[in-house]
């Protein structure tokens, strides 16, 4: 009778083993994505309507112009997924 306990199936892949590793550790800081815009410029930006409306057009802008540098720090490291947004 087999065990119910098949420690050999439930094994994680040789391969999935450097990927959990490198995700224990991780410090990725502050996560920007929303804020960017709000932390950058001087309070005395915030408060009308239109203005408001223009510096979350820029928010978006600038954290896009981000991640795609980051594209580029992803292209020379191999161990990191084309994908990941985990990465500073």
């Amino acid at each position: 009778m087999e065990s119910k306990e098949n420690k050999h199936l439930n094994r994680k892949s040789y391969f999935k083993i450097p990927t959990s590793r490198r995700d224990e550790g991780r410090q990725l800081g502050f996560d920007y994505r929303d804020q960017l815009m709000s932390r950058s410029l001087s309070s005395f930006m915030f408060g009308d309507k239109k203005r408001d409306d223009m510096i979350a057009k820029l928010n978006d802008l600038f954290v896009y112009m981000i991640d795609s540098v980051k594209n580029i720090k992803k292209t020379f490291n191999f161990a990191i997924k084309r994908n990941s947004r985990n990465i500073n």
